[in-house]
């Protein structure tokens, strides 16, 4: 039996992909897709909300739009039995199976906020940027890929965007850790009832191997510390000894690439677009699929390998997409409906789609009908003599009375006062008049030329750079004021090429020149 195959992306803005959706899903064959940083609201148009052949689940953001945001889109006829949205309803779904009575949204977040050492005020915000989603598979209908061995729990997918980090903004960073926290108490206790796979963007690299340059951000604490709470996931044996433990439990999670391909370096999967950085790999790995060590054990048992890996050349966002297999595959036909937050089940996804011909024909016949409405409404209008609605020509031209426009037109050739002083100035007055005048034209034709001389000249020519003696591309700080002192706004030259490792020819050389201290030679 095939087993399934789960892919995780962040695809940097759902609109942004190449329509239809289907055939770029298809090439990803997987049977779960996990999306981050979706970007979409819950206006999204059904062409990306509702793929041909998958069913779908959204988490938005709602402070703000444009913004964050996770999808889970499962292939027909894999569909879960449950979905939801957020840490907080998806511990609400799993303390209701687990805890008896059943506990209400209310009491969770409660919970959440003890845990965290959070106001409940905060805990109920922890959701507004739309960054986990869940799915839900009972273990009534999966099968393991090995017939010997049974499956014990249900299988829970988590599609999470944690938070970027970034040293500049406090808030930024508390926010981040906070995060981290909840989603691991989240994922623990999911592992009482569930398997749990965890699939996303989790902006943090593990190990030294796992990013380009890893020297530069050793120093920083930010990255240290998002370090600190992967490597906590991890079970013993994927652990990296040179990260401190800060007294956590055992981890409980397997990186499922590293566990194939454990000693593979410049696998990447995230890259600078702005320093077009994928030509030369220059990048990051922040994507991961992550299984608990029971479901890991599922495979350790079974005939079957796993399989995972990278798809370094799918196009489409500045991420690619990452995948794993999963030791289990669902038995079908499944008995159970699609959950309620299930995006067929969004207004504008339900709506049938109108035959191209029929709207034609019920164009033209609207057009007709109303040309002839038209026709048939227009007012007649008597043309009255006297200037009202209806006339046909004016017979007054000017806007003022006969007596009035001859007053006017023998005032126009009578002589002014104006006109006498001028007769009365002396010629050398004139001549110091024309002076003054003919120096300002003058000085306008100079400035207009110089402006027009500038302009024709064309931009200024660029230095070439010192690795490659090629000509350097201008760009601009876009921190507010960065360690140098220098702010937002201010131009600099770079080597053309893109970013890479320092010992790479193809790569962009050191080169680095302030515009406002580049002068242009001449001759």
């Amino acid at each position: 039996m095939r087993p399934l195959r789960l892919c995780s992306w962040n695809v940097n803005g759902l609109r942004s992909l190449q329509q239809p959706l289907k055939p770029m899903f298809d090439s990803l064959d997987a049977d779960i897709i996990c999306l981050q940083e979706t970007k979409s609201s819950r206006d999204l148009s059904s062409c990306w909300a509702a793929v041909d052949g998958y069913n779908s689940y959204f988490s938005h953001c709602t402070s703000k739009t444009g913004y964050s945001g996770v999808a889970v889109f499962c292939r027909d006829p894999i569909r879960p039995i449950a979905a939801a949205e957020g840490l907080i309803n998806t511990l609400v779904y799993v303390f209701r199976l687990t805890t008896k009575p059943p506990i209400d949204s209310s009491e969770v977040i409660n919970v959440l906020s003890a845990e965290l050492n959070i106001s409940a005020d905060d805990a109920k915000k922890i959701d507004q940027e739309g960054r986990l989603l869940s799915v839900f598979f009972p273990s009534t209908h999966l099968k393991s890929c090995n017939a010997n061995i049974s499956v014990e729990k249900s299988l829970a997918v988590i599609s999470v965007y944690m938070p970027r980090l970034n040293v500049e903004e406090t808030k930024r960073l508390e926010f981040r850790i906070l995060f981290e926290r909840a989603v691991r108490f989240c994922a623990y206790r999911l592992l009482d009832s569930h398997y749990c796979i965890i699939a996303g963007d989790l902006n943090a690299y593990h190990q030294p191997i796992d990013c380009c340059d890893p020297d530069e951000s050793q120093d920083n604490v930010a990255v240290l510390s998002s370090r600190q709470w992967l490597n906590e996931l991890m079970v013993d044996y994927q652990r990296d000894p040179r990260i401190p433990l800060r007294g956590v439990d055992v981890g409980q999670f397997v990186d499922t690439f590293r566990r194939v391909h454990p000693q593979r370096r410049s696998a990447f999967t995230c890259w600078s677009a702005r320093t077009g950085a994928r030509e030369t790999n220059y990048g990051v790995r922040l994507d991961y699929v992550l299984f608990d060590q029971d479901l890991m054990s599922c495979f350790d048992r079974s005939t079957i390998p796993l399989q995972a890996d990278i798809m370094a050349d799918f196009p489409g966002s500045d991420h690619c997409p990452v995948w794993s297999d999963v030791p289990l595959n669902v038995i079908t036909p499944l008995d159970y409906p699609l959950p309620s937050i299930c995006s067929r089940f969004w207004p504008q996804c339900q709506k049938k789609q109108t035959v191209l011909g029929d709207f034609a024909a019920a164009a033209v016949n609207a057009s007709a009908v109303v040309g002839d409405y038209a026709a048939l409404s227009k007012p007649k209008v008597k043309c009255i003599e006297n200037g009202r609605p209806g006339q046909n020509k004016l017979k007054q031209t000017t806007l003022f009375p006969d007596s009035i426009s001859k007053t006017r037109r023998e005032s126009d050739v009578r002589e002014t006062p104006c006109d006498k002083e001028e007769s009365q100035i002396d010629l050398s007055e004139r001549e110091k008049l024309e002076h003054i005048v003919d120096s300002a034209e003058i000085e306008r034709t100079e400035k207009a030329q110089l402006a027009w001389r500038s302009l024709l000249s064309g931009p200024k020519q660029p230095p070439l750079c010192r690795g490659h003696k090629e000509k350097c591309v201008l760009r601009s700080v876009k921190q507010a004021c960065t360690a140098s002192g220098s702010r937002r706004g201010r131009r600099f030259w770079v080597c053309a090429r893109p970013q890479g490792a320092r010992d790479n020819p193809e790569a962009r050389c050191t080169t680095f020149i302030w515009d406002d201290q580049y002068q242009v030679k001449t001759g």
